[in-house]
Parts: structure tokens; C-alpha cells; sequence
């Protein structure tokens, strides 16, 4: 900040901040609520400019990600083992990735470490600017791109295009927003969240097709992505939430010359059962598993055995977790948010722009009523951002693009490629409606991977 001036902010404080909001343990300072859209609008736009106090000239770029999601679909056959090919992950962009380790072999950032600093709060039993639920011992940054396997072995569960955030998706998203929490809760979800929960991926879940074959779950293809929901993201999501209700526990610290079984995270079935845990996270589950002709109870019970007695630590690629600014890939995701808040903004698209809704969900916030970052009427989480110190409120009328406020204009509202495949997007949003929601109908594209 000396040399560059007060704009100035290391990757890794950006990082660690990230990390310090959304693993605070109390609640998610930037997720599951409304604090969504301008934490991260604000974070990127911080990173630009601390950049720009470097060298004036750089501009930072979105990465339009349908584009390759649709690629993959239209060219071959929906099979996601070629998101490890994307141009995003090549020497040029963010470097190609060894499916074993997860490292990052070649690019700029191969010797980007996850040591923590002076800004670090939260981190995992290690040290590392990483969740304090994800404790992988690696110091380099981490890129699974799948999950099911153990360290060290390439990933067997992989997502598919109906599990993606395609063009449909988004139009989806983008169309039946007409108020600004629709919009905030939709662009969290799937219409953004599977790059990072897909090229985060999850790794220390060896055996994990054979073992839920076993309990019951069915799954039919090469690259078992029914899995990916009823068996990865069923521990993604548990391990945080649990987390949270003090049911998964990790070690405060650890040494280095420790091992990652010794230095373990815990939890117990019978424990979490017997808990308010149970109905507010495990409900809908249970129907799940009930839906797929199971007995929903026992075959929870077999789940959480699973991931408390079988795979004592399972570990998350960054992308994939409150530490997901240590990828640098994360950078270039959220300016597509953005970019379609602002052509709703653009054509008067919302009816409604409050804040009414319930800024978060406290169902996996058991022990706070309440959570700054997500209302209204609460400092942007980052602290100031170009000269200005705004509230949530504030920085969202910052932020319209009819008024002349931003330092950045995006260079088009196109989706030729989305277009192209019959969702016109913009077209969408200008077009007047008699009903309050839109249904966007997909095209004929061809045969889907099987369910």
C-alpha cells in the first residue's frame, strides 16, 4: 500500500477475508442470503483495483462459463471430464491441473501457497486459509474436478448437464427474477454455484460408488453422476452445516509432522440424530432417499456412518468452500453475475427491490438470529470500495448502471451462443408479460446423458 497506494490489496488478504466472512462459525457473512450479490460484486470490483493501482491499464475480465459448459454438451456428448480441458484451465488462464494431486502444473499460479497471514481469523486445523471444515493438509491450492475417490487417484463422479449451469439455467434465472431476492437466491444457486462446487470437487472418499451401492443407491453410468448429488453433495453440504451446529469437529491445530488421519475431523451418528440437526438439515434427504424407494431414516443413518466412521476427513477442492478465493479462477465468476443484474436493471425488469425476504436461512445458523452482511442497512463486509464506504443499500444504487457511478462498463448484453440454442436472453427481459412468471421452454438439443 506504500508503493501502490490505498487501493492496494494482496490476493491473499483478499483471500483470507473471503475466507474470515464466510467461515465465520456464528453465520455466512457473504452466502445464503442477501448478502450475496454485493459482497461479491464489491470483492471483485477490489481485486480490479488494486490491479488497476499496479498498472492503470488492466481490466478485469468475466468468464462467460456457459460457453463451455454448452460446448461440452454440444460437442461432446456431456461428458464433464473435459472441464479439466476448458481453455479457463490451460498455461494461459489458470494453468492445467493433475487430476491426482489436484495441483496446478503449468500457468502463473503453480506456486500460489495457502499459508495464512496477518488478515487470518479463520482457518483449518493447519493453518490454511481454508475452511475450518475442510482440512486438507496441502498447501498449494487444490482442484479435484469430480469427487468419489481417494487422495491421490483421479475422480470418479462427475457432474452432468442437468446437474450444470447452462444457458437454460440462466435464462431461467435471469426471466423469472422479478424481484431482487428471486434474482439474489437464484444466481447464488445453480444458475453460478456448480463451477464452483464442480471445479472445486471433493477428494478422501475412496470406494465411495461401491459403498453406496451398498446402502442402496443406484447409479447406472461410466462417470456415476447420479452420485453427485445423492453422495457428493451430500457431504458438502452436511460437513459445513454440522460444522456449524458443533456436530463436526476438527482440531484446533495441528503440527505439520502430523498426519491427516491423526489430525482428523469427528463426528457421530447417534450424536446427530438425537439432535435438532436432524429435521432442519436432513428432512428433505430423507424424502430424497423415500423417493428413491428407501427407508429414509435408516439408509440417513447409513449416510452419516459413512462420513463419520468411513471417511474420518473428507476434503474439499477450495473452489468448493469458504476458501474458494484461493483459486485464482474464482475471480472472473462473479462479473457474469453482475452482468445479468444489470441487464435486468437496465430494462426495469424488477417489480420489486427490497429487502424484505428473510436476509438468511438460520436453519444452518443454529445459534444466531441474525447475521451482519446479508441486510440492507449493513457496511459492504469488505470495507470500502472505490473511495466510498457503503452500506448494502447504498452500494446496490451505486452499482445501477443507467447512473454514471460505476468506473467499469461491461462490453455487451449478448448470449449468442445461448441464442443460438433458442434463449434469447435479452429478448426475454424486454418482451412484455401477463403473468408474473415466465416459463422458458427448452429446445430440442439432442439426446441427454441418462439419469
Amino acid at each position: 500500500m506504500k508503493k501502490y497506494g490505498r487501493d492496494y490489496m494482496s490476493l491473499n488478504r483478499l483471500a483470507t477475508e473471503h475466507n474470515n466472512l464466510a467461515g465465520d462459525r456464528a453465520c455466512d457473512r457473504l452466502h445464503d442470503g442477501m448478502g450475496f450479490v454485493p459482497g461479491h460484486i464489491h470483492v471483485t470490483r477490489l481485486l480490479e483495483a488494486s490491479l488497476q493501482s499496479v498498472d492503470s491499464a488492466v481490466v478485469l475480465p468475466y468468464w462467460e462459463y456457459t460457453i463451455d459448459v454448452e460446448d461440452i454438451i454440444a460437442n461432446h456428448d456431456g461428458d464433464f471430464i473435459k472441464w479439466r480441458d476448458i481453455p479457463a484451465f490451460t498455461e494461459n488462464w489458470f494453468g492445467h491441473t493433475n487430476v491426482r494431486t489436484g495441483h496446478v502444473d503449468d500457468g502463473l499460479f503453480t506456486s500460489l501457497t495457502l499459508e495464512g497471514n496477518e488478515y487470518t481469523t479463520v482457518s483449518n486445523s493447519w493453518g490454511l486459509i481454508r475452511s475450518p471444515w475442510n482440512n486438507l493438509k496441502d498447501k498449494q491450492f487444490a482442484r479435484y474436478f469430480g469427487g468419489g475417490s481417494a487422495l491421490n487417484e483421479p475422480p470418479v463422479v462427475l457432474v452432468n448437464s442437468k446437474q450444470m449451469s447452462t444457458c437454460e439455467v440462466v435464462a431461467d434465472t435471469i426471466v423469472n427474477s422479478k424481484k431482487l431476492d428471486t434474482f439474489n437466491g437464484a444466481a447464488a444457486g445453480q444458475a453460478h454455484g456448480p463451477i464452483h462446487m464442480f471445479t472445486g470437487g471433493q477428494s478422501n472418499t475412496p470406494d465411495m460408488v461401491a459403498r453406496l451401492n451398498h446402502i442402496g443407491l443406484k447409479s447406472s453410468e461410466a462417470i456415476h453422476n447420479q452420485f453427485w448429488g445423492s453422495g457428493v453433495t451430500f457431504l458438502f453440504a452436511s460437513i459445513k452445516s454440522l460444522w456449524r451446529y458443533k456436530l463436526y469437529n476438527c482440531p484446533k491445530s495441528c503440527d505439520f509432522e502430523m498426519s491427516e488421519e491423526e489430525c482428523a475431523c469427528t463426528c457421530s451418528t447417534e450424536e446427530i440424530m438425537n439432535s435438532d440437526a436432524k429435521e432442519a438439515l436432513f428432512s428433505v434427504w430423507m424424502k430424497s432417499f423415500e423417493e428413491q424407494g428407501l427407508d429414509g431414516e435408516e439408509t440417513l443413518k447409513k449416510m452419516l456412518n459413512l462420513l463419520c466412521d468411513d471417511y474420518h476427513n473428507v476434503v474439499m477442492g477450495d473452489h468448493a468452500s469458504s476458501g474458494s478465493t484461493s483459486d485464482p479462477s474464482f475471480w472472473l465468476i462473479h462479473g457474469s453475475v453482475e452482468r445479468w443484474l444489470q441487464l435486468i436493471r437496465l430494462n426495469d425488469y424488477f417489480e420489486r427491490e427490497d429487502w424484505d425476504m428473510p436476509v438468511f436461512d438460520s436453519n444452518i445458523h443454529p445459534f444466531t438470529d441474525t447475521c451482519q452482511g446479508h441486510h440492507e442497512g449493513d457496511k459492504l463486509v469488505f470495507g470500502q470500495v472505490d473511495g466510498n464506504e457503503f452500506t448494502n443499500g447504498e452500494y446496490y444504487d451505486y452499482m445501477n448502471p443507467k447512473v454514471n457511478n460505476l468506473p467499469y462498463v461491461y462490453d455487451n448484453f449478448h448470449w449468442d451462443h445461448c441464442k443460438a440454442l433458442g434463449y434469447d436472453i435479452p429478448l426475454l427481459v424486454t418482451q412484455p408479460t401477463d403473468s408474473s412468471t415466465v416459463t422458458v421452454a427448452p429446445p430440442p438439443r439432442g439426446p441427454e446423458p441418462a439419469d
